[in-house]
């Protein structure tokens, strides 16, 4: 191997695998190798054979540094939601799948959800936060603008005029300062024909910027804070302690556990296969907790064959504001994580295995060049010119106060 400093993974733990720990060998049946290459920073894992080909086209770079965001433009969100009256779509949620930071001297900030005594129950690979909602046109169009702060990786949520989730994608897409870029619809078939476009509604104004939710979009969801003084308001009145109705505890410390024991949210594990999602598979339309509070009838919560709701259970009212009623049901549609917080293996200050925040680049910061081993550029890179005033060509967002 190297003796490179460069050769060492940027944790800089000295029980890291080099960088270049993998080299190409020929082997043969007797176990024989013999050394085809070794690069002396990067790994030769997973090598590939080239052949010689044709140079291809250098494309015009359409990218902008100049801005924070990116457009997206959707033509019919309609296509490939078989079975969704038109006029039922009334949002677009874009939320972020952060990742597993890695500071160097530090290691990796690390983040797992849903551990409980009956085992575990993964609910999500990494924490999310809300970048916003954005409204889409009666002809399913929508025109909007999404994050590029650190290659935000998004995904997005159709909504009903509550807010409710119709459908979900499970993956997640990144998008380049300036970039304009379109979808014909939400899980549209390849074999499909996008609509002419040109005549979307929401191609005829500027593209949206998406409202943050209630407790903003710098910080990832987060149940201690966002959701639990929620159940502390409305529910631990009657739901509390070991003689709760139907078992329904929403103190704090137990809902969590009541919610998935119940089983009262239709949630995707993580150890699920990758298939497209139907039409309401997950999350609140099909969810027992918010059909029961969108009701306003508590024993419903209960009511099924599984756990039915006991003879003596008087019908409670329960009525949640707007407000409320927008971060649960937000919360139940990004999977029920329960913790926004990282587990930090070491901190600067020499605190080890703790769970706390972490400072997270702002969803609208412009994009940074910084090399994955943390060094500064030698000289910043060249700006784009863009018309109109680069100032004022950004993303403004105003943030709503927090719980």
């Amino acid at each position: 191997s190297s003796p490179s400093p460069r050769a060492r993974r940027y944790t800089f733990n000295p029980f890291d695998a080099d960088s270049n720990g993998y080299g190409t060998y020929l082997i043969d049946v007797f176990g024989n190798k013999e050394l085809l290459h070794r690069d002396p920073y990067l790994s030769t894992y997973n090598a590939v054979p080239l052949r010689p080909r044709h140079k291809p086209p250098v494309l015009t770079d359409n990218t902008y540094r100049s801005k924070n965001y990116a457009t997206c433009t959707i033509a019919d969100v309609y296509q490939g939601l078989d079975g969704v009256p038109r006029g039922a779509i009334k949002y677009i949620r874009i939320s972020e799948a952060l990742p597993w930071p890695i500071v160097p001297g530090e290691g990796v900030k690390r983040w797992a959800d849903g551990w409980t005594k009956h085992g575990k129950v993964a609910t999500r690979w990494c924490p999310v936060r809300i970048i916003g909602e954005v409204p889409v046109e009666a002809d399913g169009s929508a025109h909007f603008k999404v994050p590029v702060a650190d290659s935000a990786s998004v995904y997005f949520q159709a909504l009903d005029k509550n807010r409710m989730e119709i459908r979900r994608m499970r993956s997640s897409v990144s998008f380049a300062p300036g970039e304009v870029r379109s979808c014909t619809g939400c899980h549209e078939t390849n074999g499909s024909a996008p609509i002419n476009s040109h005549a979307a509604f929401a191609l005829k104004r500027q593209p949206s910027t998406p409202v943050p939710p209630p407790w903003g979009a710098e910080k990832p969801i987060h149940l201690p804070r966002d959701i639990q003084p929620i159940f502390d308001r409305n529910c631990v009145s009657c739901h509390a302690g070991s003689k709760a109705p139907a078992g329904l505890d929403f103190t704090p410390g137990k809902s969590y556990k009541t919610i998935l024991s119940k089983r009262l949210v239709v949630h995707s594990n993580h150890f699920m296969n990758g298939d497209v999602t139907r039409v309401k598979q997950f999350g609140s339309h099909p969810s027992r907790l918010t059909r029961a509070i969108l009701k306003s009838n508590h024993p419903a919560i209960a009511g099924d064959a599984r756990h039915p709701a006991p003879a003596t259970a008087k019908a409670m009212r329960v009525s949640l504001t707007e407000q409320e009623w927008h971060t649960l049901v937000t919360w139940v549609d990004a999977n029920i994580p329960y913790t926004g917080e990282m587990y930090h293996i070491r901190t600067a200050d020499g605190r080890k295995n703790v769970w706390e925040d972490y400072r997270w680049t702002a969803p609208w910061d412009f994009p940074k060049e910084v090399p994955a081993l943390g060094q500064s550029l030698p000289k910043p890179l060249a700006v784009l010119p863009i018309a109109g005033n680069p100032a004022s060509d950004t993303v403004k967002v105003t943030h709503t106060a927090s719980h």
